[in-house]
């Protein structure tokens, strides 16, 4: 249907995220002028493999023959099953870190840079994403826009390249809404690597525990995901949002009874509920663990 929508639109270039894994993803059916890959993790394990290896091997498997691929920065691991799947398809391999020099500091939860890759050199950004990982994510999405003007895709230059990683949003990514006792920062984070880059960015910005709302979908590590975000959390408000797949507050609670005794841990019945108690805690309030939960809180807030 959103394809169907480009074409009536006459859209002469989309960005398609895949929905889960890759490879066999109803987005991989478009034929593609390029491709980019950003950190590969665990995630979706019981579709995607048990292994960093399989894993990767399904998120590579969007790569088109004789087509282009920009690899974020990623493990070992990762970049080796990334080239092997590359050379198979004789596609053209951009690591983006490479011979990319980036010099940045953090203010105020967000990312100042100046970049410097091989084509160009992007003076004085201020990244709309916050958290440290969206500089990783900004020099792949560079890259990838460069080497598709390399390749005559289309023309992007330095100018509308600045603006794109400095105007860009992404709702419920390190959103913060709202302002004093009445902050929310909402994140999808509903894995363990994405609990783990939550839980620092908290620290480093706020420079202390902050109260959650926590609400995951069942077939989630729950557990993983409360043990990564403990040092960053002062209370756990467990709640559920409106999906048949989402773990009960009593369930939640009780994981984190068992694997994070040490942060308070309570029940609420519903989203908001669980915001105006949190909000009783501290502020900002920290809504996390399922895009379900912060897509349901959002649309109360905003």
């Amino acid at each position: 249907m959103a394809l169907e929508g480009f074409r009536e639109a006459a859209v002469n270039a989309a960005v398609l995220e895949v929905g889960l894994g890759g490879r066999l993803d109803a987005t991989n059916a478009v034929p593609s002028r390029g491709v980019g890959i950003t950190a590969v993790d665990y995630d979706h394990q019981e579709h995607l493999g048990h292994t960093l290896e399989e894993i990767a091997r399904e998120k590579a498997g969007v790569i088109k023959p004789g087509g282009l691929v920009v690899l974020g920065e990623n493990s070992a691991t990762v970049c080796r099953v990334v080239l092997d799947m590359a050379d198979a398809h004789g596609a053209r391999l951009i690591y983006a870190p490479d011979k990319v020099v980036a010099d940045a500091h953090l203010a105020e939860g967000r990312i100042h840079a100046t970049i410097t890759t091989p084509h160009a050199r992007y003076e004085g950004l201020r990244l709309g994403l916050r958290g440290w990982h969206q500089l990783s994510n900004a020099i792949t999405a560079i890259r990838l826009l460069e080497e598709l003007t390399v390749e005559g895709v289309f023309q992007t230059g330095v100018e509308a390249i600045s603006i794109a990683v400095q105007d860009v949003v992404w709702p419920a990514r390190l959103e913060l809404i709202g302002k004093d006792d009445q902050a929310v920062l909402i994140d999808g984070a509903h894995n363990p690597a994405a609990a783990r880059v939550l839980a620092s960015y908290i620290l480093e910005v706020f420079a202390r525990p902050l109260p959650f709302v926590f609400g995951a979908m069942r077939d989630k590590n729950i557990a993983e995901m409360l043990q990564a975000l403990a040092p960053s959390a002062s209370a756990f408000i467990c709640t559920s949002p409106n999906s048949p797949r989402a773990a009960t507050p009593a369930a939640i609670a009780a994981l984190a009874a068992v694997h994070t005794p040490h942060v308070p841990a309570m029940e609420a019945p519903t989203p908001l509920d669980a915001v105006a108690i949190a909000r009783a805690i501290g502020s900002p309030v920290v809504v996390a663990g399922s895009l379900y939960l912060a897509g349901e809180v959002r649309a109360k807030l905003t």
